[in-house]
This record gives C-alpha cells, sequence and structure tokens, in this order.
C-alpha cells in the first residue's frame, strides 16, 4: 500500500478507534463475570432480564438500525439523489412510530411472554410459520451482515492500508466476543457507547465540511448548483 493512503489515518484516529473497539470488549467481559456471580438464566442472557432502562433500549434499538449501511450509504444517496431521498427516510419513522406505539405494547401485554416475533407467530399460527419466517430472516441477516461487515471495512482499509480481510475479521471477531460472553445486556451497553461516537461523529463532519466549504450559505449555494434540492424528482 502507499504511504499516502496509510497518512490519511492520523496517531490520534488509531488511539480512538484501539479504545472504541477496547470498549467494547471490556464491556462484554465486565457484564459476562458480573451476571456469571449473580444469574444464568436464559431470560437474563437472551433478554437482559427484561430489566433495562427505556432509554438504554431505544438507543440501542437506534444504534441497531444506523448500520454502517445507513451511515454510509445514505450520505452517499444523500449526495447522488438530492433531498428527495429525505422521503425513504420519512417512511422508516412512521414505520418504527408505527412499531412503537402499537407492535411492542402488544408483546408486553401478552399473558405469555415471548422472547421474538417468532415465538409469537407460533402462538398465533403454528411452528411452521415460525421455522419459515425464521429461515427467511436467517437468509436475509447473512446477507445483510454481509454488506454490514463489507462498507466499514472498506473505508478502514482505505485511509489505513490495512488488508480488508483483515478489516473483516476484526470487526467480526470483536463484534462475536462481547456478544457471546456478555449477551443482550452487553449489546445494550456497547450499542450505547456507539450512539455517543456515531452522534459526536456526524456533528463533527457536519461542522467541519460546513467549515471546509465556506459557510452553510456557500455550502447550500454549492447544493443546488448540483440540483440536489428538489423534493418531488
Amino acid at each position: 500500500m502507499s504511504s499516502t493512503r496509510r497518512d490519511l489515518f492520523h496517531w490520534v484516529d488509531y488511539l480512538l478507534f484501539t479504545l472504541s473497539l477496547a470498549s467494547t470488549l471490556i464491556v462484554g467481559i465486565v457484564i459476562a463475570i458480573k451476571d456469571r456471580w449473580t444469574s444464568e438464566s436464559s431470560e437474563d442472557y437472551l433478554m437482559a432480564g427484561r430489566k433495562m432502562n427505556w432509554f438504554l433500549v431505544a438507543q440501542s434499538v437506534f444504534a441497531s438500525a444506523t448500520s454502517s449501511t445507513l451511515i454510509i450509504g445514505l450520505s452517499a444517496e444523500f449526495y447522488y439523489m438530492g433531498v428527495v431521498f429525505i422521503w425513504a427516510s420519512i417512511g422508516l419513522m412512521l414505520a418504527a412510530a408505527f412499531t412503537a406505539i402499537f407492535t411492542v405494547p402488544k408483546f408486553f401485554r401478552m399473558r405469555f411472554k415471548v422472547t421474538s416475533a417468532y415465538e409469537y407467530l407460533e402462538y398465533r399460527f403454528n411452528v411452521q410459520v415460525r421455522m419459515l419466517v425464521g429461515f427467511i430472516y436467517v437468509i436475509f441477516t447473512i446477507l445483510f451482515m454481509s454488506v454490514v461487515l463489507y462498507v466499514p471495512s472498506l473505508v478502514l482499509s482505505q485511509v489505513t492500508g490495512l488488508d480488508i480481510r483483515v478489516s473483516i475479521c476484526i470487526g467480526a471477531i470483536v463484534c462475536l466476543i462481547y456478544t457471546s460472553l456478555g449477551g443482550m445486556k452487553a449489546v445494550i451497553w456497547v450499542d450505547n457507547i456507539q450512539v455517543v461516537i456515531i452522534i459526536i461523529g456526524l456533528i463533527t463532519v457536519l461542522i467541519k465540511g460546513m467549515m471546509d466549504a465556506g459557510g452553510f450559505d456557500k455550502a447550500w449555494s454549492i447544493y443546488q448548483f448540483g440540483k440536489r434540492t428538489a423534493w418531488d424528482e
């Protein structure tokens, strides 16, 4: 790899990247050790004991939905298509609101506790429906996670010169370790850490982009010049 590509990452970037990976591993290990002394039930492992704070859970859902495909891919779509692509985002927000208001409360009001939507399908219909939908989701997840791992690994390899296969392995191994050790509780806490990183990163990029463009007015004029301000095209 050329030195120019490696120089894109400063030592501070390497430090922050290492700390973000280390923090996820530490959270998983600490929770695994703590829960081993308090409880070993499957409900604690898979459902975090159903005792997590609602705000932490909401942040975790947000982080899970805001994957690399959304952060990187959505930015590219907005650049290519313009603000008209915001209608897709509005649709996602409406779907999330509908789920939060009507679907999720139904699970809590059920006389029997379920751990997944697939278990509910078995109660509502039969085990064949549960297995079919579960199989479809497994296939979808395999394909989806391939993209989710590939996209940030591609970016990391571009700015560090690291082989993309090594980048993919690093991300996959870290996720497997903290998830398998700490269970759902570790996933929720790590997701909350990632939400903070995402928000800080987006705000930083926004401010830096505006400064490099010469201010908001200049950036918006460039956006208009590229014909990306139409809402109905």
